[in-house]
């Protein structure tokens, strides 16, 4: 007898049948995920904030933003992110969750770099990347006489090509803190006032390490007093040139008793 043929299902009856249950599955998985979305075990609970060290870590945790009670799943890491970077000191911050209900917050800080100083009592910390800090400065940090035409705050970048040239020139130096002042002289040639007054011309921004060199031996060799050294031009290293102040700039002298000179 010749066997009967199992007839196989239609198309449309599989296709019914794994649509149900895929239905299935997915009413399933949004419960479960509903579930987990709303169970208090996940609502943030505590944050940890580490590598900072001049931004507190509660000014990080308020700039932040995250809610107490928040679900850890819900938050926007890249926002958080963005506005712990808004605090001026703050370099890179690095947001990750921490299950069940932790939050960590890894801080990168910038360092101070120098101080533009755009008035008499109007002065800037900056960083590396011409980035405002503080109001205020260090007398640590080199400070350099720039004229800025719009009045910067903390947080904000100077774009000034001479601010960022300056602070290039100042890096190739090997003591720039024996310097008071940085600015560019009237035909844009690099200048430095040493912490005694004296202006140090050194020109083009090449060879500066090597013009720094000369300063001391030149001074220590002068016959004069160095309060009447006015500048001293390295522009061609190889002829330096000693300017002295004019009789109206050389501050009046007095012998005492015991015959030793002093200022006036």
């Amino acid at each position: 007898m010749a066997l009967k043929r199992r007839s196989r299902p239609r198309l449309a009856v599989w296709l019914r049948i794994y649509a149900v249950v895929g239905i299935a599955a997915a009413l399933v998985l949004l419960g479960i995920g509903t579930w987990l979305f709303r169970w208090p075990g996940f609502a943030v609970s505590h944050i940890d904030v580490v590598g900072n060290d001049v931004v507190s870590s509660d000014e990080i945790i308020a700039r932040a933003r995250i809610e107490p009670g928040q679900n850890v799943w819900l938050l926007n890491l890249a926002n958080v992110q963005r506005r712990i970077e808004a605090v001026p000191y703050v370099a890179h911050a690095s947001v990750a969750r921490r299950f069940p209900s932790g939050v960590t917050v890894l801080i990168t800080e910038r360092a101070p770099d120098g101080c533009i100083v755009a008035g008499r009592t109007l002065n800037f910390t900056i960083d590396t990347e011409s980035r405002v800090l503080a109001l205020g400065c260090s007398s640590e940090l080199p400070r350099f006489d720039v004229a800025l035409s719009v009045r910067p705050h903390p947080g904000d970048f100077v774009t000034d090509v001479r601010l960022r040239r300056l602070q290039a020139d100042v890096h190739l130096l090997a003591d720039p803190h024996r310097f008071a002042y940085f600015d560019f002289d009237r035909f844009g040639g690099f200048e430095a006032t040493l912490s005694n007054g004296i202006v140090v011309s050194f020109g083009a921004d090449d060879r500066l390490r090597e013009k720094e060199d000369l300063i001391t031996p030149i001074l220590q060799t002068q016959g004069h007093p160095l309060s009447d050294v006015k500048e001293l031009d390295l522009r061609v290293s190889a002829v330096p040139v000693v300017v002295y102040r004019t009789l109206k700039e050389i501050p009046l002298r007095f012998q005492d008793s015991e015959g030793s000179s002093h200022n006036m």
